[in-house]
């Protein structure tokens, strides 16, 4: 057999995709099985050298239009599905006892998976597992104590509608072949109640990457907020949030990574006015690869996310991931699934009801000032994380939904 993991959204370091091919793919090297990594055609170099990868894919996972302002969602949709069917028909010698692994997929991506399936031969069907890897455009509430959703305006979010109609397109007789799941079980549910289809939980790959201590009694504590920030990550909060913290609280030191300070320039440079009279504001702007990365999660003693409940609903963060595995407190949305997260791995962290400087500044000083029990739950909960989660988990979840043990 083969594995091949395919990922258009791999590109540059930047974000989860780098990370999570490096750990999937290290396990599956690690057993002898041949692995074939396809990324985004116009990847950085860099990532395609040390990832030994394939510029494969044209059509990148974040290609949400063609910039017509009526129908250029649809018109993204249609053409990204066909170039990944018409990619995926380039592997010739993809065949029944291979796997095929798709990370962070959405609707495009599902429906071009759907409709190579379609063309391929009973015998040359192979194994698919297709991650979607992020929320599905819909609004989530409480409704007589069951999960219900509504649908949001196709011209403001055509995700939803989307999903359903890659999902209906999926053939009958490559039903058993196509394995559908996220990383969170409440985000595996909302998928499975729109589009109708049984949607699994995988073991998140993410492992720890340093080593596992426990960091109660450590002084000053250094707060962090990590990985590529955008609004809806609610870095745009991080200037007031870092003042009120600092004025609050002298035995903290904040430390604020953004791998793409472009993005939000006005936020960014606001922080590095505040960080030019406040020694205790540590920035850090540059695109984390693998030692990088290390060297911030080392860094960090508790990991804020003032990231907004409602898109994080369903959808999990890699960054909390990488917080709970490498046993560090958090600070989260209430509803989001970060609190479920840590609900199930021990409780090591605070919530924030509303995503709000007010709110995420008080949450996070509940923390600092209960620190040492919640550093105690973190270690343990790591310990936890690294028996359910991790690569050697998801491969073995990858093989036995595909039929072969390794």
């Amino acid at each position: 057999m083969r594995f091949y993991y395919a990922d258009p959204g791999l590109k540059q370091n930047l974000g989860h995709h780098p990370s999570s091919c490096r750990f999937i793919t290290r396990e599956l090297q690690r057993r002898g099985i041949e692995t074939r990594i396809l990324a985004f055609a116009h990847a950085h170099q860099c990532v395609l050298d040390e990832l030994q990868a394939i510029p494969h894919f044209r059509a990148f996972t974040y290609w949400v239009t063609d910039g017509d302002p009526v129908s250029g969602w649809l018109n993204a949709y249609y053409s990204t599905a066909q170039a990944t069917k018409d990619d995926l028909a380039r592997l010739t010698d993809i065949g029944g006892e291979d796997v095929l692994y798709l990370n962070s997929g959405q609707a495009a991506q599902l429906l071009g998976i759907a409709q190579w399936l379609a063309e391929l031969p009973p015998g040359k069907l192979p194994q698919v597992l297709f991650e979607f890897g992020v929320e599905p455009g819909i609004d989530i509430h409480n409704e007589h104590g069951r999960m219900a959703f509504s649908i949001r305006d196709p011209r403001r979010d055509p995700r939803a509608v989307l999903l359903r109609h890659a999902a209906w397109r999926i053939p009958k007789a490559a039903e058993a072949h196509l394995h559908l799941g996220t990383f969170d079980a409440n985000s595996s549910a909302a998928y499975a109640a729109l589009i109708k289809k049984p949607v699994g939980v995988f073991p998140c790959p993410r492992p720890a990457i340093i080593e596992l201590r426990c960091r109660a009694d450590k002084r000053p504590i250094t707060v962090s907020v990590l990985g590529h920030q955008r609004p809806d990550k609610g870095y745009q909060f991080m200037p007031e949030v870092a003042m009120r913290l600092l004025k609050a609280h002298t035995g903290i030191k904040l430390l604020a990574h953004n791998g793409d300070p472009q993005l939000m320039h006005e936020t960014q440079t606001a922080l590095r006015a505040l960080a030019s009279a406040e020694p205790r504001l540590i920035l850090d702007e540059r695109v984390a690869d693998e030692h990088i990365w290390s060297h911030l999660i080392e860094a960090s003693d508790l990991i804020l996310c003032p990231y907004d409940s409602a898109r994080f609903a369903a959808s999990y963060s890699a960054v909390a991931v990488d917080a709970v595995a490498n046993a560090i407190p958090l600070v989260v949305p209430k509803g989001s699934s970060m609190a479920r997260l840590l609900a199930e791995f021990g409780g090591a962290g605070t919530t924030f009801e509303k995503t709000e400087p007010s709110f995420i500044t008080s949450a996070t000083l509940h923390a600092v000032n209960q620190f040492d029990p919640l550093a105690t739950l973190a270690f343990a909960g790591a310990q936890k994380w690294s028996a359910l989660c991790g690569p050697i988990s998801f491969v073995n979840a990858a093989m036995n939904l595909a039929g072969n043990h390794h």
